[in-house]
């Protein structure tokens, strides 16, 4: 039955009672429920974790819904379905149903492509579902920082080759150089590139530009799905080649002078 008189917003009851011609039968137990004044909850919008990450227990963020008093996460990893938890507002940390709420599950995920989403839910029932927010997990975090090996010192080529260790879970390097006349050198290249794919040994790669006689610098960065490494330290030297003199007279003077 669906009577057309309106309830009033708040906690109820209703009970049914039988008859047949012989008379009343009993009434039944009694049931309870609330009307919401705001019916349905909203959703959520996710925060984070998105993008690329570090850690296989991450903590899920996302924008308080005002009348969810609970909230359903549901993750995948690489291999499937990982987590499936409601968690009260309360436990969310956001039971004034504003800010942020935020969860960190104990169960660790899988490296590699994932994607997680919430549900809303109050005693009106469910609400609809967020979108969908992805991440990856990187396999060792951060990568370390690379040691430099060479161009070091006074050498005598305009285009060496630039040559440092491989950092086990680094899959790309920066390479920054500058050289007498400034920034000369800003490239990006992957571990198979620098022929280290394996992330154990020495990368190098040859000059993609000519430098300046002078004095130069250089650096590598280290990056990986999980993000940016830091900087190398940085390896100084000097162009010098064979028969060019680094230094070049401002004015000859006249005989008898």
């Amino acid at each position: 039955m669906t009577p057309t008189t309106p309830l009033a917003t708040g906690n109820g009851q209703w009970w049914i009672q039988t008859y047949n011609t012989s008379g009343y039968g009993p009434w039944s137990g009694g049931l309870s429920f609330t009307v919401s004044t705001s019916g349905l909850p909203g959703a959520a919008t996710l925060v984070s974790p998105s993008g690329s990450i570090s850690t296989t227990t991450p903590t899920y963020v996302w924008n308080a819904v005002s009348d969810s008093s609970w909230y359903y996460l549901w993750v995948q990893d690489s291999s499937g379905d990982k987590i499936k938890t409601w968690y009260s507002a309360a436990d969310a940390q956001c039971a004034s149903g504003t800010g942020n709420c935020s969860v960190t599950p104990a169960t660790s995920i899988a490296t590699g492509d994932g994607q997680w989403w919430i549900q809303t839910y109050n005693s009106s029932g469910y609400g609809p579902w967020s979108s969908g927010l992805s991440f990856k997990v990187s396999a060792g975090g951060l990568p370390g920082a690379a040691t430099l090996l060479s161009p070091l010192g006074t050498i005598s080529t305009l285009t060496p080759v630039f040559m440092w260790n491989a950092v086990s879970n680094s899959t790309y390097y920066y390479l920054w150089v500058t050289d007498s006349t400034g920034e000369k050198i800003k490239e990006w290249y992957s571990a198979a590139q620098a022929r280290c794919a394996s992330g154990t040994g020495t990368c190098f790669v040859a000059s993609p530009a000519v430098l300046a006689v002078g004095d130069g610098q250089w650096w590598i960065q280290t990056w990986n799905d999980a993000g940016y490494g830091p900087w190398s330290s940085g390896l100084s030297f000097n162009v010098s080649p064979s028969g060019v003199s680094p230094f070049y007279p401002l004015a000859f003077k006249k005989e008898g002078q």
